[in-house]
């Protein structure tokens, strides 16, 4: 394959130029090149569902987290398939999570969604003191009793301060 003139790093396209140069200068000289560029592109989309999506999945996980697809199944299988926490397959067809450190943007893992949710709110310290500080909470003060709003309902819980007795069936 001839090289490009622009870039001889580059293969030629056409022109003399690299993809990227002709590209450039077609839509500077020609004004439905681009139009007709995202014509095909619908098309082709629409015509490869399956390689489109592929493809979509490899540039987000390219552009959002550094990884390529190869990388992605690297880890799926070194996995087996499971969240790394939960040890359980993903669910109705949906891929596992990429789990990465939010300051510093690396991969820890894949998980499911539960899982990565849940890691989400943990990584965010002022969350999880306030959520450790709610769930040490002394609940001998709270009592459950029903809710005389909703009469045709199932009762709706409403907290007074005081607990049921144990043998209660609130």
């Amino acid at each position: 394959m001839s090289q490009a003139i622009c870039h001889p790093e580059s293969p030629m396209q056409a022109k003399g130029l690299c993809p990227s140069c002709y590209n450039k200068q077609m839509k500077e000289t020609d004004p439905s090149y681009a139009e007709r560029q995202r014509e095909n592109s619908r098309k082709w989309s629409k015509d490869n569902p399956k390689l489109k999506a592929e493809y979509d999945r490899d540039y987000h996980l390219r552009t959002t987290y550094g990884i390529t697809m190869d990388d992605y199944k690297e880890l799926f299988d070194a996995q087996n398939g499971l969240c790394a926490i939960c040890n359980k397959p993903p669910v109705n067809g949906r891929n596992l999570d990429v789990d990465h450190d939010h300051e510093t943007n690396e991969v820890r893992g894949l998980l499911c969604t539960s899982c990565n949710r849940v890691c989400g709110y943990l990584d965010n310290k002022d969350w999880l003191d306030t959520a450790l500080k709610y769930l040490r909470k002394d609940y001998e003060k709270i009592n459950i009793v029903s809710n005389p709003i909703v009469p045709d309902k199932k009762p709706c819980r409403t907290f007074t301060g005081v607990l049921p007795p144990p043998d209660s069936h609130w």
